[in-house]
This record gives structure tokens, C-alpha cells and sequence, in this order.
């Protein structure tokens, strides 16, 4: 039940557009939260990016987007929430015996867990 209680916290603080908090929280959560809705994480995530003014509304845009984010690194919030969001979703796959799988393809390139 905690899992899905600070996951709830993890949506409203990326609602709130708050990835510093986003990603404060995101390190708290288990990383088998099997009950995680990672869709609905990118959602979120997606809805940020598209606050903070970056466009997100094709999968080039999101690509473009994410590159930026890249480029800019670590100590940026929404790198920071990104290689959290990334992490996550490794490790949970692998927690899955699922290795090298992703729910979140599109943030692959920021995770920091090595690929099978």
C-alpha cells in the first residue's frame, strides 16, 4: 500500500510540475512496485515536459525533446526525473525477469542500469 501511496504522490508531484519533488519521490519508491502504472507516469511526464514549453505531441517532438534534456545532463530537474523515471522502469522489468524489456522505451537512454 505504501508503494501505491507514494506512486499517487510521484503523479501530483509531476502534476504539479515539481520534478525536483518528482524525483525526490521517485527514489522512495520500491523498484518491484509491481502495481505502478508507468503509462500513466509517462503521461504525466509528458504533460510537464509540454508545461515547462517543450513540445511532445509526436514521437519525433518527444525524441527531439528528450535529446535536449540529454544534452543539458545531470543537475537539471528534468534530466534528474527522467534517469529516475528510466531507473525505475529497468529495474522493475528486471525484477519481472524481464531484462532488458521496458515499459518506458522512449527514456532507455537515461537509465543508469546496464542493458542485458
Amino acid at each position: 500500500m505504501e508503494t501505491q501511496e507514494t506512486a499517487t504522490e510521484l503523479l501530483h508531484a509531476m502534476e504539479a510540475a515539481e520534478p525536483t519533488e518528482a524525483a525526490a519521490v521517485l527514489g522512495r519508491l520500491s523498484h518491484a512496485g509491481r502495481g505502478i502504472n508507468l503509462a500513466r507516469m509517462w503521461t504525466s511526464f509528458k504533460r510537464l515536459l509540454h508545461r515547462r514549453g517543450y513540445f511532445v505531441a509526436t514521437p519525433a517532438q518527444v525524441d527531439t525533446t528528450l535529446a535536449e534534456i540529454e544534452a543539458v545532463g545531470e543537475g537539471f530537474d528534468l534530466f534528474d526525473l527522467a534517469r529516475g523515471l528510466a531507473t525505475f522502469d529497468a529495474a522493475r522489468m528486471e525484477s519481472l525477469g524481464l531484462r532488458g524489456h521496458r515499459a518506458l522505451p522512449e527514456l532507455r537512454r537515461f537509465s543508469v542500469l546496464k542493458e542485458a
